[in-house]
């Protein structure tokens, strides 16, 4: 109701947002071995998309790792004792 009065109701509109990119992942947490690096992440937010795998790459001397979607963590082994690795998860 307004200054105008009572008037009868609308017909209902529908609209979803778009779907975008899911969020970088985040909160990861290593453990390490002289040779081995074991990988925990959360899960991030999809932003409507389905994330379909996690690529974790630990440098160019090293294949790219991909991990199904529904796993939140990731064993690299067989690595080089007193060598520095990075670790980017995608």
């Amino acid at each position: 109701m307004n200054s105008a009065g009572v008037s009868a109701f609308s017909i209902i509109s529908w609209s979803q947002s778009p779907m975008s990119s899911p969020a970088a992942v985040s909160s990861v947490r290593a453990t390490s071995t002289p040779r081995s690096i074991h990988l925990v992440w959360k899960e991030p937010v999809a932003n409507g998309s389905r994330i379909l795998s996690y690529n974790i790459d630990v440098g160019d001397q090293r294949p790219l790792l991909t991990v199904d979607a529904d796993t939140l963590e990731c064993n690299v082994t067989d690595l080089t004792p007193e060598t520095a690795y990075k670790s980017v998860s995608r």
